[in-house]
């Protein structure tokens, strides 16, 4: 029961973010799992199966582009990847610390929304993940892990938002 209440409560959170234009970008998870043939929670999809279209999920990336050992993957289910294996951030105490995993590599596509958010406030949140997906490095070993095929392009994607601006 509670994950049936656990579900309604995200469905409703979703369709408030997608209300205010809100892009939320989620990590894929480190569970080395094709996340289209099973449950992943959160879901970018309601109870009936469609997907919001402010919903973005990211997979890990190495130094190679390659897809990481650990990141989870999926064709329908992962939208872009992003650098996640040996990112150094800085940690509690001003201290830096290496990290890997989808939750490092999300807050690389999260940089680049805010960036085209604040260069370009008229664009709405599906209009920046159009242009997130789009704007990809596309690798072929990513074709079929995720939808964009790629890994994130900051360059490209402010090319492409430029390019929506003018319409």
């Amino acid at each position: 029961i509670s994950y049936i209440i656990e579900q309604l409560e995200h469905q409703k959170y979703e369709r408030l973010h997608l209300k205010k234009d809100v892009l939320i970008i989620q990590a894929a998870g480190n569970n080395k799992r094709n996340i289209d043939l099973i449950t992943y929670f959160p879901s970018a999809k309601d109870a009936q199966g469609k997907i919001f279209p402010n919903y973005l999920r990211v997979g890990s990336s190495d130094k190679k582009g390659q897809l990481s050992q650990f990141s989870n993957y999926g064709a329908k289910e992962v939208d872009v990847f992003a650098p996640g294996e040996e990112i150094t951030s800085v940690t509690v105490g001003n201290k830096y610390m290496v990290s890997q995993g989808t939750s490092i590599a999300t807050p690389i596509v999260s940089g680049v929304a805010a960036m085209l958010r604040a260069h370009f406030p008229k664009l709405t949140a599906t209009q920046i993940k159009e242009i997130l997906i789009k704007s990809v490095r596309p690798a072929d070993n990513l074709k079929d892990r995720c939808t964009s095929g790629g890994i994130i392009d900051a360059l490209q994607a402010v090319k492409l938002a430029t390019e929506y601006k003018k319409r």
